[in-house]
């Protein structure tokens, strides 16, 4: 589990740097088990009938690593255009970097414009 506290304990960074988070390298005891992920219908809206680069985009973005699990984005599109937003907190910003990245994975950029 991610701890401030410990990471700021234990890493060389200055007392200016901002940690955000750390990434884990190695190999497990066991595989894990897998999290809920939320529905579609739960972090995106479209208005008519949303294409299939569209869902795809929202698919991969419920795949995106979010802090503490939460997946608190919301993503909206009207024909090609796309925005998106992260409730406030501590990670939003990472989140919403994450997550958009993930979204332009699955639906291609070349269907989509961010707005």
């Amino acid at each position: 589990m991610f701890s401030r506290k410990g990471v700021r304990k234990n890493a060389s960074a200055d007392d200016h740097a901002k940690i955000i988070g750390v990434v884990a390298v190695g190999y497990g005891e066991n595989q894990g088990i897998p999290h809920k992920s939320k529905a579609a219908s739960d972090v995106s809206s479209y208005e008519g009938t949303a294409p299939a680069w569209f869902q795809a985009g929202v698919s991969a973005a419920l795949l995106a690593p979010t802090a503490m699990n939460k997946q608190a984005f919301m993503i909206q599109g009207k024909g090609d255009q796309v925005s998106i937003t992260c409730n406030s907190g501590s990670f939003s910003g990472a989140d919403l970097g994450i997550c958009k990245y993930h979204f332009e994975l699955g639906a291609g950029m070349d269907h989509f414009a961010w707005i």
